[in-house]
């Protein structure tokens, strides 16, 4: 009786784990080094600056990315102008609009979820009140829950 044959080890391993082995060769496939004097090859990774990340999951960084300098520049670069309160501008009570949908619609998210406050640039008390009026607007039918 004999036994049955073991699959190979390479085809046990993935098509690109030869990749591993020959820094040279992975360097010049599609896969990039880390910034790190690692040799395992690490795949790109675009950047992006959500929520105020400065580097996207499973990146890579060093120590001095982390220096308190550099974070300021990009604090800096991330703060935006405020926004006026349009009801304190204006002196409406926003309680009074819930009859203008065109202009609640501005406070009003393509998914038709209220837009917050960090977004609006109202006021705590002028939000409340606008959102008021919106969920008035919506209980009348004058505006959908579910789109703009």
């Amino acid at each position: 009786m004999t036994l049955p044959r073991l699959p190979t080890l390479s085809r046990l391993l993935p098509p690109w784990s030869h990749r591993l082995s020959n820094p040279a060769k992975a360097a010049s496939s599609r896969f990039m080094f880390s910034k790190s004097s690692g040799s395992f090859p690490v795949p790109p990774k675009p950047r992006f600056h959500l929520y105020g990340r400065l580097f996207a999951p499973g990146e890579l960084y060093e120590p001095q990315d982390l220096n308190a300098t550099h974070t300021e520049e990009q604090k800096q670069r991330l703060e935006r102008a405020a926004v006026p309160d349009y009801f304190a501008v204006t002196g409406k009570n926003p309680l009074n609009c819930y009859k203008d949908v065109l202009l609640l619609s501005n406070f009003v998210t393509q998914m038709g979820h209220i837009a917050p406050r960090s977004r609006t640039g109202l006021s705590i008390q002028n939000q409340r009140r606008v959102a008021k009026a919106i969920r008035r607007a919506r209980a009348m039918g004058l505006m959908a829950y579910t789109h703009k």
